[in-house]
């Protein structure tokens, strides 16, 4: 995983400065070493007898982040022997039980998905200054930022451009990024053709006009606000899809439709 420069940090929203703390190191030679892509695991079984093992597959593994903390100086007010400070910067640390979003000011266009695992021990030796480390498991990429894009669609065909700007390869060896789509349609089908992979169709039909629909390409699941089996609307079951780069999506039906994204890039 990356090892950071910069002393600002934003976790879960809520920027270091906030609670008063910084980044550090200790003990730091000047040399700072940092991952740019996930290991891997290999998956393979030996039979007595047989020296070369049986291959499976590789899996992608998660990684892990070491933080270390001190009191900022631009905020001489707060101690360690506070129990406000204490409980303000364990709150922003573990207040959630499970990913948070941590963005480095390093690069704030990429986001890593962390969960906090080890206890919050500090080091001083006054109980008035000091620092702390604590260790996070995270996702095997870092993201971009995540992207709304709203499209109103009043007549067709309407063409929209939509970048895909992932980098990281897919298991089936492609690049392809399966979007969150929330639609409106105006009629009683949704369809696009993205000409950019081969003319594929993205198609529902039918649904109701006006209901809210909500697709998870990745999570292959489909809500509808008055619909309750739109999987079985999902033309030739063909999820929306954005290849590599950009991809040119012509609407062929009238309403509105949102694209969310939020792509895996090397760290």
């Amino acid at each position: 995983m990356p090892n950071f420069v910069s002393t600002g940090i934003s976790i879960g929203g809520v920027h270091s400065n906030t609670v008063g703390v910084m980044l550090v190191k200790v003990g730091d030679g000047g040399m700072i070493p940092t991952q740019v892509g996930a290991g891997r695991s290999i998956q393979q079984v030996r039979v007595s007898g047989v020296d070369t093992p049986f291959f499976y597959r590789t899996d992608v593994e998660d990684g892990g982040l070491d933080f270390t903390f001190t009191l900022h100086s631009a905020t001489p007010t707060l101690s360690w022997s506070t129990l406000a400070t204490r409980q303000a910067i364990y709150q922003w640390i573990y207040g959630s039980r499970g990913y948070v979003d941590v963005i480095s000011d390093d690069d704030t266009s990429k986001v890593y998905k962390c969960a906090f695992t080890s206890p919050l021990q500090l080091n001083t030796a006054d109980l008035s200054n000091g620092y702390f480390t604590v260790s996070a498991q995270c996702l095997p990429h870092a993201y971009t930022v995540l992207a709304s894009t709203p499209i109103t669609i009043s007549s067709q065909p309407t063409t929209v451009v939509v970048a895909n700007s992932q980098n990281v390869m897919n298991a089936d060896m492609t690049y392809n990024y399966g979007p969150t789509l929330t639609i409106v349609p105006t009629g009683t089908s949704f369809k696009w053709t993205n000409t950019s992979d081969s003319n594929r169709i993205f198609e529902l039909s039918p649904v109701s006009a006006g209901e809210t629909i909500t697709i998870n390409s990745r999570l292959k699941t489909i809500t509808g606000s008055v619909s309750t089996n739109l999987i079985a609307s999902l033309t030739n079951k063909a999820w929306p899809r954005l290849v590599a780069g950009n991809n040119s999506l012509q609407f062929n039906t009238t309403g509105t439709c949102t694209i969310e994204t939020q792509f895996p890039v090397l760290r």
